[in-house]
């Protein structure tokens, strides 16, 4: 759900006031707003802790591929924030759009297909990102690493 807002000579031109048509498949629809509400207020009562689990959960994940990255002198970045993260294919730091697009897409997109192969989803756009939940198990974490190991340390033919 989102909402959106601006100048009054803007906003006159959605409909029905005007000619742009604007919808969404949760508009309106008061189920979407309990639901949406109900996970505001669990994430709000839970904020001292689920945050630094899912911060935890990535760090799990992230920091072994960095190690190996640093170690095997791997032509990769690896980019997270709290539960997000995302694998670059670059030696140049990921800071920005500009140095995202230097790295390897052609690299990735057969990284992202080894994974399937072994059961990881990832977006399947280095342009995107992967979030981890509180549901992701120690068990969906460590076979997360052990998968994503292995594809980086193999040859990706």
């Amino acid at each position: 759900m989102a909402a959106f807002c601006g100048e009054k000579e803007i906003m006159q031109m959605i409909a029905p006031s005007g000619k742009v048509y604007q919808a969404g498949t949760f508009s309106g629809n008061p189920v979407s707003v309990v639901a949406g509400l109900t996970t505001l207020k669990f994430l709000y009562e839970m904020a001292n802790s689920i945050y630094g689990e899912l911060t935890r959960k990535c760090e799990a994940v992230v920091d072994p591929v960095r190690a190996l990255a640093q170690e095997s002198d791997l032509d990769l970045q690896i980019v997270n924030v709290s539960s997000m993260f995302q694998v670059f294919f670059s030696r140049t730091p990921v800071t920005d759009y500009d140095t995202a697009k230097t790295a390897n897409n052609a690299i990735f997109m057969r990284y992202h297909a080894k994974l399937l192969e072994r059961g990881i989803f990832l977006p399947p756009s280095q342009y995107e990102t992967c979030f981890l939940s509180n549901k992701h198990s120690s068990v969906d974490l460590n076979k997360t690493v052990k998968c994503l190991v292995e594809v980086l340390t193999g040859t990706f033919e």
